[in-house]
């Protein structure tokens, strides 16, 4: 049987339209269960944990039950958290359940691990032998890792459930399978789009794994005469992401198209002469503004117009057409005088 996820089962945060504290409740309701007094902790106890992070450390204190051994805690009798580990909150209000196993139960399961990509099993008898554990022991999977050519591994699945390496699970009362976790590398294209002037790069591909989180690349990774970029367009959803945004790669490749905002310069008409002073006229790329007249004579002279855009010559009223200019650059134009 071969498996592959389109994406991480990921915990995800829940959204809560206010900002109260996580809460964490140790369920130890069963009158029998006491705590384990020790050299290194002579005085245990547990307390319900508040906490602004979603991030908490399970307290360092050992359980006893008579007839029972201790394992931790759990959620869901699927993920399993050893005291001293860290558990990542994925809603306001968290109850931890005590996990405890029959000492009398020696009956033991398989915990099964299958490498498989795209129909081909990978031998892995000499780096990783199957377990055998007894029913509600907290297991960590394994840390052995199967990269492939075109994908990666990033942990394991049971068909349902997805574990990273080393993460923790209760082992139930029935052998379990774990299937090699693989995503596929995509590539992630930023692209200019249908337009001119493009500077250097055309276009920029990243590679990453699906389910990767990446920040989106900055403004300036593509540069255009006359434009800034001010966020990518994803083709793929149809949204508009601001760069650096955390963007968690999805099973297809994607393509990042740039969304682009005209300059505004300020133009400056240099008259050429101190005593007639300079004109400035502010404009977009790719509009028009019209050559502006001068009103103040100059002695000798007689003017002729503006040259811009190294040779062209703009008499007063003409359209002058804003072209786009190198990043950091302005547009400036310069009287023409001739003597009389």
């Amino acid at each position: 049987m071969f498996i592959i996820f389109s994406q991480l089962n990921f915990i995800k945060a829940e959204e809560e339209e206010d900002n109260t504290d996580y809460i964490i409740h140790f369920d130890l309701s069963d009158p029998n269960i006491t705590l384990v007094v020790d050299k290194n902790n002579p005085n245990p106890e547990i307390n319900d944990i508040i906490s602004d992070s979603h991030s908490i450390f399970i307290p360092r204190v050992k359980l006893k039950k008579q007839g029972y051994f201790f394992s931790g805690w759990t959620e869901d009798w699927i993920y399993g958290f050893e005291p001293g580990d860290v558990f990542l909150c994925h809603s306001k209000n968290i109850t931890l359940v005590p996990v405890f196993g029959l000492l009398s139960d020696k009956t033991t399961y398989m915990l099964e691990y299958i490498v498989e990509f795209e129909g081909q099993i990978t031998d892995i008898s000499e780096s990783l032998s199957n377990g055998y554990y007894t029913k509600n022991r907290i297991i960590e999977t394994s840390l052995m890792t199967y990269s492939q050519v075109k994908a990666v591994q990033r942990g394991w699945t049971d068909g349902i459930n997805s574990f990273v390496q080393g993460q923790k699970i209760v082992m139930p009362g029935h052998n379990i399978t774990l299937y090699a976790l693989y995503y596929y590398f995509r590539n992630l294209t930023y692209v200019p789009g249908d337009v001119d002037g493009i500077i250097g790069m055309q276009y920029d591909i990243q590679t990453m794994r699906a389910g990767g989180v990446k920040d989106l690349a900055e403004g300036a990774r593509l540069a255009r005469k006359g434009y800034k970029m001010v966020c990518w367009h994803c083709e793929n959803d149809g949204i508009d992401y601001p760069f650096f945004y955390q963007y968690i790669m999805p099973d297809e490749d994607v393509i990042m198209t740039a969304v682009w905002e005209p300059i505004t310069y300020n133009i400056v008409f240099n008259t050429g002469d101190n005593s007639i002073p300079n004109i400035k006229i502010k404009g977009e790329t790719d509009t028009i503004i019209f050559a502006p007249f001068i009103e103040k004579e100059r002695e000798g002279y007689t003017f002729d117009g503006w040259k811009m855009y190294e040779n062209k010559i703009y008499r007063p009223g003409d359209e002058i057409k804003i072209e786009g200019q190198m990043p950091g650059m302005g547009i400036s134009s310069k009287a023409v005088w001739s003597q009389n």
